[in-house]
């Protein structure tokens, strides 16, 4: 399977805005454990942009190309209701991170999921909504 993403973080500390933009693209494997389960891996090319800004004083910004590897299980435990947790290893410049993602997603048809998940790495928890086309 094909994957793309696209996240944007902003944060401010003390008086620097913080912003963090992360483009993925990859490709993934999924084998069938169960009927309704699987093992999945990904491999994906990530570009991070990251930018510092405070006031009209400092504003800097510089970009890095990586990787990301995951791997994960999914299951359908309903009809149109499904969990998914994975582990992940980013590597991008001097940055090397380990997250854990839980999510579900429901079905709202063959073709179509709507989702919320959470993550958690070296530097930040996030909480996510999500849509997924499947074709």
């Amino acid at each position: 399977f094909a994957l793309a993403k696209f996240a944007m973080v902003s944060k401010q500390i003390e008086l620097v805005d913080y912003d963090v933009t992360d483009y993925g693209i990859g490709l993934g494997y999924r084998y069938e454990v169960a009927n309704q389960t699987d093992l999945f891996a990904t491999a994906e090319f990530v570009r991070y942009n990251f930018s510092a800004n405070l006031g009209n004083v400092v504003d800097e910004s510089e970009g890095d190309n990586g990787y990301e590897l995951g791997l994960g299980v999914r299951s359908m435990v309903a009809e149109n209701f499904e969990l998914m947790g994975s582990l992940g290893y980013i590597k991008v410049d001097d940055l090397k991170e380990t997250t854990y993602n839980i999510s579900a997603r429901y079905h709202v048809s063959d073709r179509i999921a709507l989702g919320a998940g959470y993550s958690h790495n070296d530097e930040m928890k996030t909480y996510n909504l999500s849509a997924a086309l499947f074709f």
